[in-house]
């Protein structure tokens, strides 16, 4: 993995009892994916940066099981074609 595109932020540091690794200031908030290269660098690739009104799914793992459990169905060719939810376009939504 070529490092010229990457700043050192955090040099040396250990895993904790737990095995985390302390970020502090590195990242801030958001969801990542975590890589590893087979020679053991970590990068961490931002997937939401502080998307709020996303969040909420990540932290809910009830509602994100389900949504998985759609994307499955989806990836398997179990869908249904349920119609046109056009008429639905002027209902106003209160969040």
């Amino acid at each position: 993995m070529d490092n010229r595109e990457f700043q050192v932020v955090n040099d040396l540091v250990q895993k904790d009892d737990w095995s985390c690794i302390r970020l502090d200031t590195a990242v801030s908030g958001g969801i990542y994916h975590v890589l590893i290269y087979e020679i053991g660098q970590i990068l961490l690739e931002s997937v939401f940066s502080d998307l709020a009104s996303e969040l909420w799914l990540w932290n809910n793992p009830k509602y994100l099981a389900s949504v998985c459990k759609g994307m499955q169905q989806v990836a398997r060719g179990e869908v249904h074609h349920l119609g046109s939810f056009t008429q639905y376009v002027d209902i106003e939504v209160n969040d």
